[in-house]
């Protein structure tokens, strides 16, 4: 008997020693490529494809607003002239041959207001000689401004389309935000995914290791008749079942490895290469339950920081400024044109003389004015685009409306989820101690022939089933963190390129403004 424990105490210790060198040489390897949670974020959101289009994205809007914005901008026109005419005349019978010589220069610019008004200052100096033998040099200076009475009156009519493009391009940048924020939340889940996967693999080798262990005990004492035959054909089933759970779980840890690895944007030979990672499960935090207590506040808080409900009302405002445009395009056509201005004249071939006239022989001022009145009959075209401009707006108001009430459902639900992964997580730390002292027990007492094989088995495979809901308990508690954070609008804010382990593992204040 003493010879057998020997024997059984040997193999133990062979096993054991087997599991240990694979632990080392496992985290010998992992350490050249461990994996880190916030590296797997800044790595996200600097190399995520679905950013990369986004970001092209907002430039396109930020284009179109741009190029609406440019009819603000000052044209300014500048042309130089010169022209030569010969006029045949008839004098006496005979035929005559006049010339005459003109240069031109003119400096004029538009500039276009929001407001609707037109302002286009200009100035021209013409010099001319001919048949007379003297050069004239005449200038003209003058201003005019064009302002709409009725219809374009207005910032609110006559800016509407750089407005409503200046609001899409906001709302789209608001939505590279929220597929930022979107981005963060695929990359923590992917990550604690791959952790869960790793911790999960580890069971089921624990689980190989154990069911094992007691096949060699067994056939130890098989062999020293102390155990019937018929029991090894039981174990060499069990262990065969453990394996091909194992390996399983190595296939499913390779799975969430190359999900981890697309969130990234991780080119496909670094994907093949990922280590193990190194951030664990957050610990419980015993407060958690009296600060979500109060869901209304993280409601109030989501309304505030969720970058598409932002998005949503930008695009609303600007289906509101097209409305309004569409309307003002009801209205008759009324403008007010006013002319002033001067001239002035001079004589001489100088070179000076071509600045001169702007201040020589000015008889007086020059002024006109323009009253103009254009009635739409029928007008189908405007109250066309006011139907559709309604509709859009009344589809935005409903939507905002709609994505209000989704937020307040999706900020309770994640509530809840973390309420309750908080219990369950409690559950199960308690088990996976009681059911380990369980196989410690069941294991004594086969061997005080108090138990069966079967009962050995069953109690370990209980185990291995509370390690895995330990596992799958801790991955929803790291999830519920991250999500109540999404929901709420505070998981990242703009313009970061990381976010803080804290962040990522605790709730967010209500009072967040």
């Amino acid at each position: 008997m003493h010879r057998l424990r020997s024997q059984l105490a040997w193999k133990q210790y062979l096993v054991c020693s087997l599991l240990v060198v694979g632990c080392l040489g496992g985290a010998s390897r992992a350490q050249a490529q461990q994996v880190h949670l916030q590296e797997v974020i800044r790595a996200a959101l600097s190399d995520n494809p679905s950013l990369h289009i986004q970001q092209d994205g907002v430039r396109v809007y930020e284009g179109a607003w741009l190029a609406l914005l440019g009819q603000y901008d000052p044209a300014v026109t500048v042309a130089l002239a010169g022209n030569r005419d010969h006029t045949p005349l008839l004098t006496t019978g005979e035929f005559t041959n006049i010339r005459t010589d003109a240069s031109t220069y003119s400096l004029g610019m538009q500039k276009q207001f929001r407001s609707g008004l037109t302002i286009t200052p200009s100035l021209e100096m013409v010099r001319r000689n001919g048949a007379t033998g003297s050069t004239l040099n005449n200038a003209e200076v003058g201003m005019q401004l064009r302002m709409p009475l009725m219809r374009d009156r207005g910032v609110q009519a006559n800016a509407a389309g750089e407005r409503a493009a200046y609001h899409t391009y906001e709302a789209s940048r608001l939505d590279f935000n929220e597929t930022r924020a979107g981005v963060v939340l695929q990359a923590a889940l992917a990550y604690w995914g791959y952790l869960a996967a790793w911790r999960t693999l580890a069971a089921y080798r624990e689980s190989e290791a154990r069911a094992q262990t007691l096949l060699d005990e067994t056939q130890v004492l098989i062999e020293a008749e102390e155990q019937p035959a018929a029991d090894l054909k039981q174990l060499e089933a069990n262990l065969a079942a453990k394996t091909a759970q194992r390996i399983a779980a190595e296939q499913r840890l390779f799975e969430t490895g190359q999900q981890l690895g697309l969130i990234m944007g991780m080119p496909f030979e670094r994907m093949r290469t990922l280590g193990q990672p190194t951030d664990v499960f957050p610990e419980v935090d015993e407060h958690l339950l009296d600060e979500i207590v109060q869901a209304e506040g993280y409601i109030d808080l989501a309304r505030r920081r969720r970058p598409d409900l932002a998005a949503a009302q930008r695009r609303e405002e600007a289906t509101e400024v097209l409305l309004r445009a569409a309307r003002n395009d009801l209205k008759p056509r009324l403008d007010l044109t006013l002319d002033v201005g001067y001239a002035g004249l001079d004589t001489g071939t100088a070179f000076e003389q071509y600045l001169t006239p702007f201040g020589s022989h000015v008889g007086g001022v020059n002024v006109g004015a323009t009253l103009s009145y254009s009635l739409p009959v029928g007008n189908r075209t405007a109250h066309g685009r006011v139907a559709q401009q309604a509709s859009l707006y009344r589809q935005q108001t409903t939507l905002i409306q709609d994505l209000d009430r989704v937020i307040h459902s999706s900020v309770l639900v994640a509530l809840k989820a973390l309420e309750r992964s908080v219990y369950e997580l409690k559950s199960a730390d308690a088990a996976v101690a009681l059911y380990r002292t369980a196989v410690a027990n069941e294991k004594k007492k086969f061997q005080m022939g108090l138990a069966t094989l079967i009962d050995v088995i069953n109690v370990e495979d209980r185990l291995t089933d509370v390690i895995l809901n330990h596992i799958a308990g801790q991955q929803r508690y790291a999830n519920a963190l991250v999500q109540i954070r999404y929901e709420t609008g505070t998981l990242i804010y703009p313009n970061e390129e990381g976010v803080s382990l804290q962040r990522l593992t605790t709730v967010p204040d209500r009072d967040d403004p």
